[in-house]
C-alpha cells in the first residue's frame, strides 16, 4: 500500500492552499471515498489542492485511516 519510503501522501503548504500528492492507490481511494471534491481542486491526476481551512481535517482523517503523510 505505501511506497518504499513509507509515504502515501506528500503534503505541501502553498500559501492559501495545501496540496496533497497522492502517491499510492490507498491514498487515491481514501480521497475518492472521503473528500468532497470538484474538478477544479485537482492540479493533476494525483495532486489535490484545498484551502488551508480544510487541510487539518483531511490530514487527520488520512492518518486515522492508516495513511502515512510527509
Amino acid at each position: 500500500m505505501t511506497q518504499s519510503n513509507g509515504t502515501d501522501v506528500h503534503v505541501r503548504f502553498e500559501g492559501s492552499l495545501v496540496t496533497f500528492e497522492l502517491l499510492t492507490q490507498g491514498a487515491k481511494s481514501w480521497v475518492r471515498e472521503c473528500v468532497d471534491q470538484e474538478s477544479h481542486n485537482w492540479l493533476t491526476k494525483t495532486i489535490l489542492a484545498v484551502e488551508t481551512r480544510y487541510a487539518d481535517d483531511i490530514s487527520r482523517g488520512m492518518q486515522e485511516s492508516g495513511l502515512t503523510l510527509s
